[in-house]
């Protein structure tokens, strides 16, 4: 239990390490784009093929971040290590015997056990799914770029 519990803390870490990378990565991106961006131009004359691409990892990022957040950053119930006296001062545990307190204890910290190595494997699938996705942000950039640069090559951008 105790090592579930450490996980726990060192997965809590590693999520929280990874969305600080990400908010650092959206706002140099966010940067460059308002950089990018020409305020007083009309959108035809945007420069798009930085424009596009540069607002594409924005919102993959944005996308990253914001999935992060929901699905492994979120306060979620963890089973504590040992159980409440409450439980063990109930009317079936004070008539029950010895074995059949420390069996009926052993079936609960076995399920303690499992919520929290569930609830751990569901936090570690989520960051390692986020951080694939980060894998793809420079493609992305690329197959925009690489879209945009044949448009105005064909003549479809100003």
């Amino acid at each position: 239990m105790k090592f579930h519990l450490e996980d726990m803390a060192i997965l809590s870490r590693e999520v929280t390490a990874t969305f600080t990378f990400i908010i650092a990565a959206l706002s140099v991106a966010f940067g460059y784009l308002l950089n990018v961006y020409e305020p007083r131009a009309d959108m035809r004359f945007q420069r798009w093929v930085w424009l596009a691409p540069t607002a594409a990892i924005n919102l993959q990022l944005l996308f990253c971040a914001s999935w992060l957040l929901i699905k492994a950053m979120g306060a979620r119930r963890v089973e504590p290590l040992g159980n409440e006296p409450k439980n063990l001062l109930s009317e079936e545990a004070l008539k029950a015997d010895a074995e059949e307190v420390r069996l009926s204890e052993c079936r609960n910290q076995q399920a303690r056990i499992e919520f929290n190595r569930s609830r751990n494997a569901f936090t570690a699938a989520e960051l390692n799914r986020v951080r694939r996705w980060l894998l793809t942000v420079p493609l992305t950039f690329v197959v925009v770029w690489a879209a945009m640069a044949v448009s105005k090559a064909l003549g479809w951008l100003a």
